[in-house]
């Protein structure tokens, strides 16, 4: 009777674990295999109206920033991230920062706060495509479009010691 429950047991936890799935962005894991899951593809528009497309950027490595308007713990992290950006661009890096807010107060924003990467907007149908559930939240993105990392961080995240040495093993 005991091997019967034992047996039952492990049926069910192998269930439980097997039946479990995993947002957009996360890894499932084995012993052995690391599977990334496929960047959705987008069209956004830019803070000057010109479609940006995802695909566009094949081939390089990619951080999606999602930010808004009101959060100034993103605009405090826009001087680290220009500077990731000029760094690494000429590398086949590139950071699309993705603004969660009414377009003209984006547009409003992106006069003065002197980002060199692209500003896009969203209506808020991408950032619930990609699982994205606080602001500010990256993903980056290997050079064949897999997800390879989401960040959701907090006050004390040091964007470019975070991202510097991520962003060069995928470069």
């Amino acid at each position: 009777m005991k091997k019967i429950t034992a047996l039952f047991l492990s049926f069910l936890f192998i269930s439980a674990c097997g039946g479990m799935s995993a947002p957009i962005g996360a890894e499932k894991r084995s012993s052995t295999l690391k599977v990334l899951l496929a960047a959705p593809q987008f069209t956004l528009p830019d803070k000057d109206d010109n479609a940006v497309k995802l695909r566009d950027y094949r081939g390089k490595v990619i951080l999606l920033f999602f930010t808004a308007t009101w959060c100034p713990h993103c605009r405090k992290a826009v001087p680290d991230l220009n500077a990731l950006y000029e760094n690494y661009r000429n590398k086949g890096f590139v950071i699309l920062s993705i603004f969660v807010d009414d377009a003209e107060k984006v547009k409003t924003l992106a006069k003065t706060m002197n980002a060199v990467y692209p500003i896009l907007i969203d209506d808020r149908s991408i950032m619930k495509k990609y699982g994205v559930i606080a602001i500010p939240e990256f993903l980056l993105i290997d050079r064949v479009g897999r997800i390879t990392k989401r960040m959701r961080v907090g006050l004390t995240f040091d964007v470019k010691k975070e991202l510097s040495g991520e962003i060069e093993d995928l470069l």
